[in-house]
């Protein structure tokens, strides 16, 4: 269980996981996809998104892991929807990561029982923009 201290800050799974496996699971996503299966976007709205990369790292103050997720722009649900589906993979060995990538290859394809994680420790550190999308004024 986590610190009552860092609690609110972090989402604690109840249940043994497969590191090895969450990280297989993460890596999947890496990549130019149509995210619509992991998204709550309508049909009218570009799906298609880039995740530059999905790092998986020991948390020494809680004990726990962070996720670090970088790509040039997200959907709604997006994040929380593949966190929860690489945690339910990696915490059932009858699943495998091969049903993520199916997922991203047929994005009308509906995911099943593959759960969003909740927005407790999420948490949108940076945005960078391109020159061009600020603007200059030289």
């Amino acid at each position: 269980r986590p610190s009552p201290m860092v609690q609110r800050y972090g989402h604690f799974i109840p249940y043994p996981v497969d590191t090895y496996k969450l990280a297989q699971a993460l890596s999947m996503f890496v990549g130019t996809y149509d995210f619509r299966a992991f998204s709550k976007e309508s049909s009218e709205k570009d799906t298609v998104k880039t995740i530059e990369s999905i790092f998986m790292a020991p948390c020494q103050a809680t004990g726990g892991y962070k996720i670090t997720v970088t790509g040039t722009s997200f959907l709604r649900h997006m994040i929380r929807r593949i966190v929860g589906a690489s945690f339910e993979i990696a915490k059932r060995p009858e699943r495998s990561c091969q049903e993520l990538k199916q997922l991203l290859l047929n994005p009308l394809q509906k995911p099943k029982n593959l759960p969003t994680a909740p927005a407790k420790g999420l948490c949108l550190e940076s945005i960078v923009y391109d020159e061009y999308q600020r603007g200059s004024d030289e």
